[in-house]
């Protein structure tokens, strides 16, 4: 019952938001986030949790209750923005987000090597993705470069935790985007 009411969500804000002009859109989004924020509803206070462990802070902490508060507003921001997207028009979605250093993954595709690219779960990823296709480039990290030595194996684990330090050191910067609702750590042992 409850996925079905979900899916029903789902297909619903799909259907109408491409269509609402963007201050009403906004003013929805915004209602729901504020009424989330307020109730504790749809995992805001695992959101507390998980911002306390990233900000090394008490989850019910001055710091953590501001990141959280500014995070359940970019979440919906984050959904308004998804469920729209369809109705954006291509030039829209290119220009609504700054890329820094597209010139690597070009020279890196000019010079015939591959390139991993990731979006981390963070800010609007899915359109992020979107304009990079339009750009006709990918995102990359400058700081991520394989080594030379060791084995494929030994190089991949190194540069996967290089990239997870990136992500960590971004979501320590921006903690209100990282729309992580859900648990991510275990439970600290009773003391």
């Amino acid at each position: 019952m409850r996925e079905d009411r979900a899916g029903r969500l789902y297909d619903f804000a799909w259907r109408i938001t491409p269509r609402l002009p963007g201050p009403v859109a906004a003013f929805v989004f915004d209602a729901v986030a504020a009424g989330m924020r307020l109730s504790g509803a749809g995992g805001v206070r695992q959101f507390q949790v998980n911002l306390a462990q990233v900000l090394g802070q008490a989850a019910d902490g001055p710091a953590v209750s501001v990141a959280a508060a500014r995070g359940v507003h970019s979440y919906l921001r984050y959904w308004r923005e998804f469920f729209g997207l369809t109705g954006w028009s291509r030039e829209r979605i290119r220009d609504a987000v700054v890329f820094e250093s597209l010139d690597l993954v070009a020279a890196a595709r000019d010079a015939g090597r591959g390139v991993v690219l990731t979006l981390p779960h963070s800010g609007n990823w899915d359109l992020a993705g979107a304009a990079l296709v339009l750009h006709g480039h990918g995102l990359i990290h400058p700081e991520i470069v394989p080594g030379d030595g060791g084995t494929t194996r030994a190089r991949a684990v190194a540069m996967t935790q290089e990239l997870t330090d990136v992500f960590t050191r971004a979501v320590r910067r921006h903690p209100h985007d990282w729309h992580v609702l859900q648990p991510v750590w275990p439970e600290p042992a009773p003391t």
